[in-house]
């Protein structure tokens, strides 16, 4: 991967959590509303499909990525505003 990729994926990467962060993070216990949790795994799914660049991301890469970072976020972020890394 160039640097140039790096530098573009960590930009999603942001972009991506501060618009998670504006609203659906938001939600107390998010992971635990199904309708929550799905707005935030699909979130995910459609930026890094709209987003990252290709060939180097296929569907099978990408649907990979999408449940590690979904799976961190449920781990990482409560909810209503909190986080394992302070409040946002």
């Amino acid at each position: 991967m160039e640097e140039s990729e790096k530098k573009e994926i960590k930009k999603i990467s942001i972009s991506l959590l501060e618009e998670l962060k504006k609203e659906k993070l938001q939600v107390e216990q998010w992971a635990d509303k199904s309708v929550t949790a799905a707005a935030v795994f699909n979130t995910v799914n459609k930026t890094l499909f709209d987003t990252l660049p290709y060939p180097t991301y296929g569907n099978e890469e990408i649907d990979l990525k999408t449940n590690l970072i979904y799976e961190h976020l449920k781990l990482q972020y409560y909810g209503g505003g909190r986080s394992l890394y302070g409040v946002y």
